[in-house]
């Protein structure tokens, strides 16, 4: 046994029983003192090792384990003193136990000086004389000896030190399952056979977990690595993995974790698909595959080809494929694009990407072509060569999403001399269906807050913004901003220094924009304009930026929102229609063209509202469906640019045009094919993850149904 008295805090034994935990029983009691236990997990002769604590009156404690008697050194170097009765119980549940070493272990010396009992499993355990029973309380979680037993051990016994398994309590019943010896390996011969096991040991295993266990046996079965077969499931989880992190799939297969497909098998499954400059029949037929494996609907095949421009490195590469070699990283604009072009002898500086997406948000990576910053003419000629391509397939293009750069303005001006009603395109591949061109409206957003910012009364200030003779100077939003950062609370909590003070590449952020013209800037300027006295000049100055933005929050607003227009009476396109003809009229009432907004501003904010608005006709009354003017904007193709620069490529900000190619199967394969902005965001795809299939098993899966 070993003992160990103390002095606890004075109090009877009364107050003390209420501080009890529950894994504590009482074993007897009186009027001077009462006997707690606790179970120890530990058998001893067939009997279990209590440990039990005696509460005397005056306070003092008595601790024992076992049958010997022993003072518990552990407890020296704490002040029982000060603890209190339940921190001192909660002090003896931490206590852990000594389990001995396996009598068979014992040196020949020690054989007389040890105590020999038997454990749960009738095994001959030793255990030192000088054995407390308890561990130190900092030992190490894997310590399952004290150090006295373990001197017993002999010297030359190389046998790792294993913890003695403890019986469960109560037993459970055995499983009337096969033998799980070698006779599993007799019985479970096909794959079928093994799921079915699987099923019977584990019934609450997903499909996933089936799949990878049963791939584990099976190739853990064969000689050979080049025996070994893959699931589809499997590769597929393995090439996520190995696309974005191919250093950290290594450290996997070299940890013999698991068993995985080597790097080259997973590399001929990526590039099953040669991604080449312009329209890829082969990959438009994955598209079309992976549409027709996902069951996309009849309205997924309507929507839009965005498209946007990403600056890429210049650098000439060779690359090889089929016994040849070719140059990579020359402009290619198609037949036509090229026959534009000023000079052949260039490097491409720049990638355009085309991507298509769907009203219900199936998405796909269509056609991509390297460009030294292509021209409106170039770009004419690309974009209907990838909307022929697409019709071919069964995809119908409704409308395009472009930022307002200047080449993408001349392009929609080949189209439309000036932006009218009718922002609707004549498609010549599909007399039944126009093509809408709408602008950006993340784009157009930047570009307000921009004249904004150039706006004041300063030399360096390019305009002066008069609404119905009302001035509108970024001045009277810094001075907002300062007014509320006085006060403990906040009234715009997102407004940052950042906000009013941009540099060159906070500038191009999105959401510093959007949050400087939203409902909540609106709010603030109204509250700052109370704040100031009504008559007063500086009151004054805030009617111009109130009226701008209650326009501007109302198209923020109604640009973010995920609600479905489903009704041409929707009250969202009666405000599009009023912001419409406040603007239209501002440009009316004023001459001087320095007081108002930059021509390409207002120009892009025409063909927003008059191309958002025709185009919720055409879904809603031709193709009988809703849309989202939430989802309508070119940030799907911003998010594969984002992956390009800073996903795949490391720490360069710009690949060159054959890293580019190079990662498009990686996306394709590892983002999402159903948009988080879609009507269909939550729709459960019959793919991993919801990618993309890899092309060969979509020519498998297809060929099986045909068979069928």
């Amino acid at each position: 046994m070993a003992t160990r008295s103390c002095v606890l805090i004075p109090a009877n034994l009364q107050s003390i029983s209420k501080y009890i935990p529950e894994d504590f029983f009482l074993i007897r009691s009186s009027s001077t003192s009462a006997v707690y236990g606790r179970d120890t997990s530990l058998i001893c002769n067939g009997f279990k090792v209590l440990m039990e604590v005696m509460i005397h009156e005056d306070g003092s404690i008595q601790i024992s384990v076992g049958n010997k008697i022993k003072t518990l050194k552990d407890l020296d170097k704490i002040d029982l003193n000060s603890l209190k009765v339940n921190s001192f119980f909660c002090l003896l549940k931490s206590f852990r136990f000594c389990e001995g070493v396996d009598a068979k272990l014992t040196s020949k010396e020690n054989k007389e000086n040890i105590i020999l009992q038997t454990n749960a499993h009738h095994n001959c355990t030793a255990y030192s004389p000088q054995c407390i029973k308890v561990l130190p309380l900092n030992s190490k979680r894997e310590t399952i000896t004290c150090h006295h037993c373990k001197s017993m051990r002999h010297k030359d016994s190389d046998e790792p030190e294993l913890p003695i398994e403890k019986p469960p309590f109560p037993p459970p019943p055995p499983p009337s399952l096969p033998p799980p010896s070698s006779a599993i390996n007799s019985i479970l011969n096909t794959p079928t056979e093994i799921v079915n096991y699987l099923k019977q040991v584990a019934p609450y295993l997903v499909e996933g977990q089936l799949a990878l266990i049963k791939s584990q046996l099976m190739n853990s079965s064969v000689s050979s690595v080049k025996s070994r077969k893959w699931d589809f499931d499997i590769m597929q989880l393995a090439l996520s993995i190995w696309t974005r992190s191919p250093r950290a799939y290594e450290q996997l297969c070299f940890s013999k974790k698991l068993i995985l497909p080597c790097v080259n098998t997973l590399s001929k499954y990526k590039n099953s698909v040669y991604q080449t400059p312009g329209v890829n029949d082969t990959m438009l037929q994955w598209m079309f595959m992976q549409a027709k494996n996902d069951n996309i609907p009849h309205e997924g095949y309507y929507g839009g080809l965005i498209l946007d421009e990403m600056a890429i490195q210049e650098d000439i590469q060779i690359k090889r494929h089929g016994g040849s070699s070719k140059f990579v990283g020359m402009p290619d604009l198609g037949d036509e694009g090229n026959q534009l072009q000023s000079s052949k002898y260039q490097m491409a500086n720049h990638v355009i990407q085309f991507m298509f997406h769907g009203l219900t948000g199936f998405r796909f990576l269509v056609a991509h072509y390297p460009t030294t910053q292509a021209n409106a003419p170039q770009i004419y000629t690309m974009f209907w060569d990838v909307v022929q391509a697409l019709e071919q397939w069964g995809f119908h293009v409704i409308y395009t999403s472009l930022d307002g750069a200047s080449n993408n303005r001349s392009f929609i001006n080949m189209h439309f001399p000036s932006p009218s009603s009718d922002m609707a395109g004549f498609n010549p591949f599909c007399d039944a269906h126009p093509v809408v061109f709408i602008a950006d409206p993340s784009h157009l957003f930047k570009k307000i807050r921009n004249n904004i910012l150039s706006s004041g009364t300063c030399k360096w200030h390019t305009r002066l913004l008069k609404i119905d003779g009302c001035v509108t100077t970024w001045k009277t939003f810094i001075d907002a901003y300062d007014w509320d950062k006085k006060h403990g609370l906040s009234i715009h909590q997102k407004l940052t220094s950042q906000h009013l003070h941009p540099n060159q590449a906070e500038k191009m952020r999105n959401h510093l924009a959007e949050e400087c013209l939203n409902s909540d800037m609106l709010h603030l300027m109204k509250q700052f304009k109370e704040s100031l006295c009504e008559n007063s000049s500086a009151a004054s100055l805030c009617d111009g930026p109130i009226k701008l933005l209650e326009q501007t929050s109302r198209l923020i607003a109604i640009f973010h929102d995920r609600r479905p227009i489903a009704d041409l009476k929707d009250e969202r396109l009666e405000h599009l229609s009023s912001a419409l003809l406040f603007f239209l009229q501002w440009e009316k009432d004023t001459s001087d063209v320095k007081n108002l907004m930059s021509h390409e501003t207002r120009e892009d904010l025409k063909v927003l509202l008059y191309g958002f608005q025709k185009l919720c006709t055409i879904v809603v009354n031709d193709i009988n469906y809703i849309l989202t003017p939430g989802f309508i904007n070119s940030d799907i193709v911003e998010n594969i640019f984002s992956q390009q620069r800073g996903l795949h490529h490391g720490a360069g900000s710009n690949p060159n045009y054959q890293q580019y190619c190079t990662a498009t199967n990686s996306i394709t394969l590892c983002q999402n094919l159903v948009s988080k902005k879609s009507n269909a965001a939550r729709r459960k795809s019959n793919t991993h993850g919801g990618s993309a299939l890899p092309f060969k098993q979509l020519c498998n899966n297809l060929n099986i149904k045909q068979n069928q």
